[in-house]
């Protein structure tokens, strides 16, 4: 990323990895109570797949691979996921009443 972008591309792309490391935690340590199990499996899948990645990307060749990219919106999915209700609504939604 540096080599083609310059230092604050770096910058940003590291920032982005670290962010999703911290969402995916996070997750782990709060999970919904209802799919307990589910959330913190699947956020430790895909933490261990960022860390995979992460060593991968250093000694191989990806270039124009958007595996990253596939890691960050799983990421954003899972988070808005465990804000869900299993009803299908949001916490906010819940206290909206609609009129018959």
């Amino acid at each position: 990323v540096s080599a083609e972008l310059g230092l604050p591309a770096l910058a940003l792309y590291l920032a982005a990895l670290l962010s999703c490391w911290s969402i995916l935690r996070k997750i782990r340590a709060n999970p919904p109570r209802s799919a307990e199990a589910d959330f913190r499996g699947t956020a430790l899948c895909l933490q261990t797949g960022l860390v995979l990645f992460a060593i991968s990307a250093g000694s191989l060749t990806f270039s124009y691979v958007s595996i990253q990219d596939v890691f960050f919106a799983l990421t954003v999915v899972l988070e808005r996921a465990s804000h869900l209700t299993f009803d299908g609504r949001s916490p906010s939604e819940q206290y909206v009443r609609v009129r018959a």
